[in-house]
């Protein structure tokens, strides 16, 4: 059986999560609720086997690999601690946009 993960959701990616309901809550407050449960859900699941996601050639961050999920149109950043078995869901972004 596979151990299982703890899943912490940091400030940056809440703020990100509330953002995508605003942007999609102006035209339907029904299809908002939607993606954020599609979202949240697909965040869930990384309670078991969060390795399955593969890391982007550009996804170190101070030495630390950051991983990436794809909830179209979206991409869930993560990271994994395995010493304390738990994966940091870091930021939520739309698969189009530019980093900062």
């Amino acid at each position: 059986m596979p151990e299982v993960y703890r899943i912490l959701i940091t400030p940056g990616a809440l703020a990100d999560l509330e953002a995508i309901f605003d942007y999609i809550s102006h035209d339907s407050l029904q299809n908002a609720a939607k993606m954020i449960r599609t979202l949240l859900d697909a965040i869930d699941s990384l309670d078991i086997l969060p390795r399955r996601f593969d890391v982007p050639r550009s996804g170190s961050v101070r030495g630390r690999q950051v991983r990436s999920m794809p909830v179209r149109p979206y991409l869930v950043r993560y990271r994994i601690d395995e010493r304390g078995r738990i994966v940091r869901i870091l930021r939520v972004r739309h698969g189009a946009r530019q980093k900062p």
